[in-house]
């Protein structure tokens, strides 16, 4: 994301918070950041005026606590995940608890829905389990079988919103693993069940 930032032309990164200070300290002279923060004085920061928007990049669960704030601090907040990973965080939408004019960027008509093989949670989120079945098995030497599925309703037109992958590495070693960004939403919905088709 950071080498983005310099190409927008109309942005620069000013601050990095985090939990690492000296990490950032070390990120912030090669991308240009003048300000480190620790988490304890994030809300520091978004009083001081010394930003206009931020992006978030901490694990799902803790987006809705970094967001809020600055949404209610009225500053924009670029979000390219799930607000929460609970349906009761996301269904009261901040902006309600605020009356500035920030913006939440996590419009579901954005590039991650309208970009064909480039979309839906295959670049988004398989690097996640790929990543830790490389951790324990190293390289994979073949992809078994993958399987993607296709809701109407899924907001995906172009593309699988869930897809179902199996790895072989050596030592006859497997890994399963299904990546959705619709897939609770069929898991919890009322009538007659899932009516995905397999393609």
């Amino acid at each position: 994301m950071l080498p983005g930032v310099a190409h927008t032309a109309n942005s620069a990164l000013t601050a990095f918070v985090t939990g690492d200070e000296e990490k950032a300290r070390r990120v912030s002279a090669q991308d240009g950041a003048t300000r480190c923060h620790g988490f304890d004085g994030y809300e520091t920061m978004l009083r001081a005026s010394e930003i206009d928007a931020v992006n978030i990049a901490t694990r799902n669960w803790r987006h809705a606590e970094f967001a809020v704030p600055a949404l209610k601090a009225g500053i924009h907040v670029l979000l390219g995940k799930p607000m929460d990973v609970t349906n009761g965080q996301v269904q009261r939408d901040p902006r309600s608890q605020t009356t500035s004019h920030a913006k939440l960027m996590v419009d579901p008509r954005n590039h991650c829905a309208r970009s064909g093989d480039a979309a839906g949670p295959v670049f988004d989120m398989r690097p996640y389990p790929g990543k830790a079945a490389r951790r324990v098995e190293d390289e994979p030497v073949e992809v078994v079988s993958a399987a993607g599925t296709r809701h109407p309703d899924s907001g995906l037109a172009d593309s699988d919103h869930s897809v179902a992958v199996t790895l072989l590495f050596p030592r006859n070693r497997l890994a399963q693993f299904v990546v959705s960004c619709y897939a609770n939403t069929i898991d919890t919905s009322s009538g007659s069940g899932p009516r995905a088709a397999s393609r």
